[in-house]
């Protein structure tokens, strides 16, 4: 989309170039970029999260398991 953008300054003949202009659009191509890391950096933080977390449950329940059929 950013790429888009871009090439839509050049070819799409609509755009007025401007110094304020140009450098809002690159502000807000710059905080799209941020957005999308940050986005995708939570999901695969929680992602990780919920998997360590799954692992641990499935142990300790098998460990609560092998003690009661011991007794």
């Amino acid at each position: 989309n950013i790429l888009v953008t871009y090439f839509g300054m050049f070819i799409g003949g609509d755009y007025r170039f401007s110094n304020f202009n140009f450098v809002g659009l690159t502000i807000s191509s710059i905080a799209s970029i941020v957005y999308s890391y940050y986005t995708f950096m939570t999901r695969k933080s929680n992602q990780k999260l919920k998997e360590t977390s799954d692992s641990n449950e499935l142990k300790i329940s098998s460990e609560n398991m092998d003690l009661k059929y011991c007794r």
